[in-house]
């Protein structure tokens, strides 16, 4: 007999993590175990050329819950977590990277407001490294510039219906997805909610993503999708 669809799947994707990568996916499965909601896990190897697809098969292969998918060359966050979004199987969907910046726990506190929201967006305290302040203030600029939203404190973790994910279709490949994601769901009028949650230290290694070079990637996206009509 077929198993039934979880209510919840949450995607981990990562980058060359292979030193850290094992105690975040065990960190959020320890999490998910607290819940009595059904879920699965679905890890995204981004093109790793360390051992980080190693040790998710080593994780796949001691859990029937969680299942792994890789890309075969790295194509970025955003590109990581369509392919993740896409090979999930639950009806609500949400994500943390896999560095061990975010506590699962936290983030499965809004589930509840998922009753009556499309998406809740997590809104970050803690860590801040003082030479992402420029980039950070910039970024909120062209935010609200473009499509008066205001971006201000968005860590890029949310949670979502997967229908709704899929009626706004956001089509970025790169960090800029996980603003793409809520811009869209505000432009087309869905039900949004908020909650907070903690920066974390990173568990080992470097960001990947946070540079002048993203800023412009960026740019570009949100003037791609400022004039998108539904579809």
């Amino acid at each position: 007999m077929a198993r039934p669809d979880p209510h919840l799947s949450v995607v981990i994707p990562a980058y060359n993590e292979a030193a850290i990568v094992e105690e975040a996916i065990a960190s959020a499965l320890s999490a998910l175990s607290l819940s009595s909601i059904s879920h699965e896990v679905v890890l995204v190897d981004d093109g790793s050329s360390d051992g980080t697809l190693a040790a998710m098969r080593r994780i796949e292969a001691q859990n029937s819950n969680v299942r792994v998918v890789a890309h075969e060359q790295n194509r970025g966050l955003g590109a990581a977590l369509r392919t993740g979004f896409a090979a999930c199987h639950g009806e609500v969907l949400t994500w943390i990277p896999g560095d061990g910046q975010f506590d699962l726990r936290q983030v499965l506190n809004g589930l509840p407001l998922m009753t009556d929201h499309d998406i809740v967006v997590a809104l970050r305290k803690g860590v801040r490294q003082s030479w992402r302040v420029a980039i950070t203030w910039c970024f909120h600029l062209l935010t609200w510039t473009l499509f008066r939203f205001k971006a201000s404190d968005l860590c890029g973790i949310y949670i979502i219906r997967r229908a709704v994910l899929e009626q706004i279709h956001p089509q970025a490949t790169n960090i800029f997805y996980n603003l793409e994601v809520p811009i869209l769901c505000a432009k087309f009028r869905k039900r949004l909610a908020q909650i907070t949650v903690s920066v974390l230290p990173r568990l080992g290694g470097t960001s990947k993503v946070a540079n002048f070079r993203t800023l412009s990637r960026n740019l570009l996206e949100m003037i791609r999708i400022r004039f998108r009509r539904p579809r």
